[in-house]
C-alpha cells in the first residue's frame, strides 16, 4: 500500500520546550506586549516554500515513494504553520522567528526567494565552497542584528523597562520602527554598527569541474567499500566491481554532474 505512517517523524519537542517556560499550569505563556516575560525564538535557516502540484498523480513505486518520503520528513521537521503564524503576529510577544532575508540587488524593495548560498543541493550547498559559507555567515549576522533591533522588543511601559531603564536609556535605544518600543537586548559599541550586505558568491565552470573530480573519487571509494563489505556469496560481491566499472559508474557520475550544474544554475550560483 502506497502510504507511510504519519508518525515517521514528530516535531513536538518544540512544544516541550515551550511548556518548560510556563510559569503556571494554564498551558499558556502571557503573549500581550505589556505582560510577556518569556518567549521562544524559532530559528529557521531554510523557510519552507513548497510548490503545490495540481497535476499530482498517485504512483505505486517503492523508489519514488521513498524519495517523496525524504521530502516529507524534511518538511515535517520544520516548524508548524500555527507556530509560524503566532511568531508573525505583531500582538504576540512570546513567540518569535528569525529567518534569512536578502534584498534583491536590482530591486531593493523585493527579497530574494533563496537568500542563502548554501540552499542548493537540498541545503547542503555549503560544502561546495567556503565562499558560500562565509556569505551565509555574514548575512546571518546582519539579519540577527536587524532582529534584535527591530523585532525582539518590548513596550516602554513593560516592567522590564519601566523598573530598570532610565528615560535617557529609553530614548537612546528606542526602536527605529515603533517609538513606544525598546529592544530586549540593546545593541552597543561595534554591535550597533550596521554591516554591509555581503556580496553574492558564485562558482565558475572550472570550479564545477574540480568539484566533479572530487565527487567522482569519493563516490568511487564509497561504492568500493560497499562491495567490499557485502556478504561473500551476494551478487554485489561477485559482480559488483565489474558492473560498477563498466555499466554504472559513467552513468551515475554523469547524472551527478548534471544535477550539480543544474542546481547551481537554479540558485544563481554558477557563473557563465
Amino acid at each position: 500500500f502506497a502510504n507511510f505512517d504519519a508518525g515517521v517523524l514528530n516535531n513536538e519537542p518544540f512544544n516541550i520546550g515551550r511548556r518548560l517556560l510556563l510559569a503556571s499550569d494554564d498551558d499558556r505563556n502571557p503573549r500581550e506586549p505589556d505582560k510577556a516575560d518569556r518567549a521562544v525564538v524559532m530559528i529557521d535557516p531554510f523557510p519552507n516554500r513548497v510548490e503545490f502540484e495540481d497535476d499530482y498523480k498517485t504512483e505505486i513505486d517503492l523508489v519514488g515513494n521513498l524519495k517523496e518520503l525524504f521530502g516529507a520528513v524534511k518538511a515535517q521537521a520544520s516548524f508548524r504553520m500555527e507556530d509560524i503564524k503566532l511568531a508573525a503576529s505583531p500582538d504576540v510577544h512570546s513567540r518569535y522567528m528569525i529567518a534569512p532575508r536578502r534584498r534583491k540587488t536590482d530591486n531593493p524593495s523585493l527579497f530574494e526567494e533563496k537568500p542563502l548560498a548554501s540552499s542548493s543541493l537540498g541545503h547542503f550547498g555549503g560544502f561546495l565552497s567556503d565562499r558560500f559559507r562565509k556569505h551565509d555567515f555574514l548575512l546571518g549576522r546582519k539579519n540577527c542584528q536587524a532582529f534584535l533591533r527591530k523585532h525582539f522588543v518590548v513596550r516602554k511601559d513593560h516592567p522590564l523597562v519601566r523598573d530598570h531603564w532610565s528615560p535617557e536609556q529609553i530614548e537612546a535605544f528606542k526602536s527605529p520602527v515603533r517609538d513606544d518600543y525598546v529592544p530586549i537586548i540593546p545593541l552597543v559599541g561595534k554591535a550597533n554598527r550596521e554591516p554591509d550586505v555581503p556580496t553574492w558568491q558564485t562558482v565558475s565552470r572550472d570550479d564545477v569541474k574540480t568539484i566533479s573530480k572530487l565527487l567522482d573519487k569519493r563516490v568511487n571509494e564509497v561504492v568500493k567499500r560497499m562491495i567490499s563489505d557485502a556478504p561473500v556469496n551476494s551478487p554485489l560481491k561477485m559482480g559488483g566491481r565489474l558492473a560498477w566499472k563498466f555499466r554504472y559508474k559513467g552513468k551515475t557520475m554523469k547524472r551527478i554532474r548534471q544535477k550539480l550544474e543544474s542546481d547551481l544554475k537554479k540558485h544563481k550560483l554558477l557563473r557563465d
